[in-house]
C-alpha cells in the first residue's frame, strides 16, 4: 500500500455529559469482528486474495464462514480483537501482517468510519473512530479554500442591499440600519459558524427569494407578522413555514396582503 502507517482517530463527538472523548476519555474500546447474519459471514474486510496471502504469511485461519455456536479460530481470540484508545491516535503499520488484518477488520466494522467524508455524510452513524487519510485532509482543505474564494468573489460583487439581505437570512435577524462594516464582519462570523455550504446556498437563491425572505424577517422583527411554533402569521392568518410563506406572498393573488405588510414596514 502507498501509505504504510494508518491512523485511526477518535471522532470528536459530544457525549451525554456534553464533553468530547478527548476532554473526558473513556476506557479503550475493544473492537471485535462482527457477523453479518444476512450472509452468515464474518466481516473480516479481506478479499479472497488478501485472505490467501495473509494466511500463507501468518499461518492463521482467516476464513469468513460463520458457524453458529462455534468460535472463530482467530477472530474470536484476544489476538483477533483490536483495542482502540479514545485519548490518542491509534497507529497501525501495514507492513506488519497482523496490523493489516486488524485494519481490514476495522474498515469493515460499523464502529469505524473509513473516512471523515463518510462520517460527515452520515454513512456510519454508529462510528466512534475514523480512519484518517492525509490525502483526503489535503483535498478537503483545498475544497474549503476554493469555496472561501468563491464566496469572497460573489460578496465583492453584491450591492449593499443584497449583502444585508443575505446576512439577515443567514442570521434570521433584522440588519436594518446596520453599517457596511458591521455587515462585513457578520459575514466573516457566519462563514466560521455556519460553514461555506450554507452561505453558498443563500448566495445561490434567486433575488426574488432573498428579497421576500428578508422582508418576512423584517416584518417579524417589527411585529407586523408573528412567528409561532415555526408558523408565520399575518393578522391571525397562518401562512406556514418560511418557504410556504414566501410562496404565499409571491403569489399575485396575495399582492394586497404583501402590499399591506410593505406599507406598514415603511411606516416603522
Amino acid at each position: 500500500m502507498e501509505n504504510y502507517i494508518i491512523e485511526v482517530r477518535p471522532l470528536e463527538k459530544k457525549r451525554w455529559h456534553g464533553k468530547t472523548q478527548k476532554e473526558f476519555p473513556s476506557a479503550p474500546m475493544i473492537v471485535e469482528c462482527y457477523v453479518n447474519l444476512e450472509n452468515r459471514k464474518w466481516e473480516t474486510g479481506l478479499t479472497e486474495e488478501d485472505r490467501k496471502r495473509l494466511q500463507k504469511i501468518t499461518g492463521l485461519d482467516l476464513h469468513e464462514h460463520f458457524i453458529p455456536d462455534e468460535e472463530h479460530p482467530f477472530y474470536s481470540t484476544d489476538n483477533g480483537h483490536v483495542k482502540l484508545d479514545y485519548d490518542r491516535t491509534n497507529y497501525f503499520d501495514m507492513r506488519r501482517p497482523i496490523d493489516e488484518i486488524h485494519v481490514k477488520m476495522l474498515m469493515a466494522s460499523p464502529l469505524v468510519a473509513n473516512s471523515q467524508s463518510d462520517w460527515d455524510e452520515g454513512k456510519c452513524p454508529q462510528a466512534q473512530f475514523v480512519i484518517y487519510d492525509s490525502r483526503e485532509e489535503v483535498e478537503k482543505k483545498a475544497e474549503k479554500s476554493k469555496k472561501r474564494t468563491q464566496i469572497y468573489n460573489l460578496w465583492s460583487k453584491m450591492d449593499t442591499t443584497t449583502k444585508k439581505q443575505v446576512v439577515q437570512i443567514l442570521l434570521n435577524q433584522s440588519m436594518k440600519n446596520q453599517s457596511d462594516d458591521y455587515i462585513d464582519s457578520k459575514m466573516e462570523d457566519i462563514m466560521s459558524t455556519q460553514g461555506f455550504d450554507k452561505v453558498l446556498e443563500v448566495f445561490n437563491q434567486s433575488k426574488a427569494d432573498n428579497y421576500m425572505h428578508s422582508l418576512i424577517i423584517d416584518a417579524v422583527d417589527k411585529n407586523i407578522m408573528q412567528l409561532r411554533g415555526g408558523v408565520y402569521y399575518y393578522m391571525d392568518e397562518a401562512m406556514g413555514g418560511i418557504h410556504d410563506t414566501m410562496r404565499f406572498l409571491q403569489d399575485v393573488k396575495n399582492n394586497a396582503i404583501k402590499g399591506q405588510i410593505i406599507d406598514k414596514l415603511n411606516l416603522k
